[in-house]
């Protein structure tokens, strides 16, 4: 099995990294614009390196704990603390300003990290209590900003994280002596309360609104606003899919790089508000995709999604001496792309970069565990021969 997925993913892995590229070249247009449509697309380079590369994984987990720590301290600072007005800009963002669907998305993920590492590993109760401190923290801050994305996405990688740990779980708790079935009635208590207090929050009660809508809004504001905001991007969705579907070879071949096809759907008025101008992305990482690569880009886009999560999701049911990256990897590969179905998330460098980083390690993982595990295999029958 892991052999197959090993093999399926790489594949996925150049097939979508070859169609990318070859829309590219086959574009009308060349320029810098289409330069910048493709950009996400050929971040794929990350995942093929990540695939083939072995890396030290110790010191590769504390760089990306000490970097999650990080950032959790300057989400804190910049949410609860105005932040200068002579602070430069990057476009129409200031500099250590915070984006919501990105920033939430990242403490949700940190903290289903944490909370694993609390609890599924042998540490001395100060490390343990600092992880569930910051997990905790983390959790909070989701809650706060208020981010339908980062809550959605932090509750996505906490599901994939505990349905992958389930039987790890079952098996220590037999080996402990404990009876599975109270343990099962403490985890459905735990998932019953811990959901009623989330969607006590405003971030739950804005969750919630999102399919009330019969709200007016546009494609910005608050708790109140969110059904209307689901609203005006659904109505967007469909100019775009409309327009992806005028004609047979668009709808399989998409438009390439360069055009605008937001402006030439009618969505970009819709999602553009009055806030943002000069959107090239519908927030939406599928519908994005359909448009620029047709069909085929989607169905190599989401087998390559399907497939490094299985490959994630194999490596930590399987491999206990992999389990703190597996479980990062998969966090990531599940948190992102749910995020990016909320947000343009995939389609910036500051997430597409870490999910195809994600997908590459999925694949070494996997290819780790077949080395790892044949040699066994292959002693445990000869001798039962």
């Amino acid at each position: 099995m892991a052999s197959r997925l090993s093999t399926l993913a790489r594949v996925a892995l150049v097939a979508f990294a070859a169609w990318a590229a070859l829309r590219f070249v086959t574009s009308a247009s060349l320029g810098v614009t289409a330069l910048r449509d493709a950009a996400p697309y050929g971040y794929v380079v990350v995942a093929l390196v990540a695939a083939t590369r072995t890396v030290r994984r110790r010191p590769a987990m504390q760089a990306f704990g000490s970097a999650l720590v990080l950032h959790a301290l300057w989400v804190l600072v910049a949410r609860y603390l105005p932040l200068p007005a002579w602070l430069p800009t990057l476009g129409r963002t200031r500099v250590f300003e915070i984006r919501n669907d990105f920033d939430g998305t990242v403490c949700g993920l940190t903290a289903v990290w944490f909370l694993y590492l609390a609890i599924a590993r042998h540490r001395g109760p100060r490390v343990r209590a600092a992880l569930l401190v910051a997990a905790a923290v983390n959790a909070v801050l989701v809650m706060t900003l208020l981010s339908r994305a980062g809550l959605v996405a932090m509750l996505a990688a906490a599901a994939a994280v505990a349905a992958c740990s389930v039987p790890k779980v079952v098996r220590r708790a037999r080996a402990s002596g404990l009876n599975t079935v109270v343990l099962s009635a403490a985890a459905v208590a735990v998932v019953v309360v811990g959901g009623a207090v989330v969607l006590g929050t405003g971030t739950g009660e804005r969750l919630r609104s999102t399919f009330d809508l019969s709200q007016n809004g546009s494609a910005e504001g608050g708790v109140a606003s969110a059904g209307g905001t689901s609203r005006a991007r659904l109505q967007a969705y469909r100019y775009v899919t409309d327009y992806a579907f005028d004609s047979p070879g668009r709808a399989a071949f998409g438009v390439g790089f360069g055009p605008d096809y937001l402006t030439e759907s009618g969505a970009a008025a819709i999602l553009e508000g009055t806030t943002f101008t000069g959107v090239r992305a519908p927030h939406n990482f599928v519908l994005g995709t359909l448009a620029r690569l047709g069909l085929v880009g989607v169905a190599l886009q989401l087998l390559l999604v399907v497939v490094s999560t299985a490959c994630a999701a194999t490596a930590l049911r399987k491999r206990s001496g992999s389990e703190v990256e597996a479980v990062l990897v998969l966090s990531l590969l599940v948190a992102l792309p749910v995020a990016g179905l909320f947000g343009v998330i995939m389609e910036s460098p500051f997430g597409a970069i870490p999910w195809f980083w994600a997908a590459g390690r999925a694949v070494w993982l996997v290819r780790r565990e077949r080395a790892v595990v044949s040699p066994a295999r292959r002693l445990a029958a000869r001798q039962q021969r």
